[in-house]
């Protein structure tokens, strides 16, 4: 993980963070992506970290909105339900100067050449869904990944480490610590952590 490079982000005031729910609202990996980056907005104050949401339709059809940082979001049982305009939504991500994907939202991504020779944490689950394109990228087994202006995430529980990583990252430890608090989260896996462990491992 190259942290350095988020370094940019945070320097930005405010910093404009917009997440793409191609999913339903209630899954884990919608919900620990979007609870962490709300409350840290609402810590940092408006001024600072501004946080959208938006819908596939939604974002697409928005073209002059800019924003910081896109993550497109879906849990990865909802892969096969890949947006009807994925092709002109995954380039409206692209234009962002930072952005990935959390789930099957990483999926649809290599799958459409996005992430060629960038290292992906994509669901493990997911790897018998690849195709060609998505073999281009570096298919990693850890919970998530940064590589340069890419950003992914297998999702599941790991989206709540990915999303306090990414405040820790942009804001500080004393912000990440907030938010740890009010969800009372004691520990933040780090990307190094594998996806899949033995049970006789744990």
């Amino acid at each position: 993980m190259h942290a350095a490079d988020l370094a940019v982000l945070a320097q930005e005031r405010p910093l404009r963070i917009v997440l793409v729910n191609a999913g339903e609202p209630d899954t884990l990996t919608w919900s620990g992506l979007y609870q962490p980056l709300r409350l840290a907005a609402k810590v940092l104050g408006p001024e600072r970290l501004h946080v959208d949401v938006r819908s596939p339709d939604k974002f697409t059809g928005d073209p002059g909105r800019h924003w910081h940082l896109v993550l497109l979001a879906a849990d990865e049982s909802e892969a096969a339900l890949r947006p009807a305009n994925s092709r002109a939504l995954i380039e409206r991500c692209r234009a962002a100067p930072f952005w990935g994907g959390v789930g099957a939202g990483v999926l649809w991504l290599a799958d459409a050449g996005a992430l060629q020779g960038a290292r992906a944490a994509l669901p493990w689950a997911l790897y018998p869904d690849v195709n060609a394109q998505a073999e281009q990228a570096l298919l990693s087994p850890h919970l998530y990944e940064i590589d340069a202006n890419r950003l992914t995430c297998c999702g599941g529980a790991a989206s709540v480490d990915f999303a306090l990583t990414l405040v820790d990252l942009l804001f500080g430890a004393t912000a990440q610590a907030q938010v740890k608090e009010i969800l009372c989260v004691d520990r933040v896996r780090g990307p190094d952590e594998r996806q899949r462990v033995a049970l006789q491992a744990r």
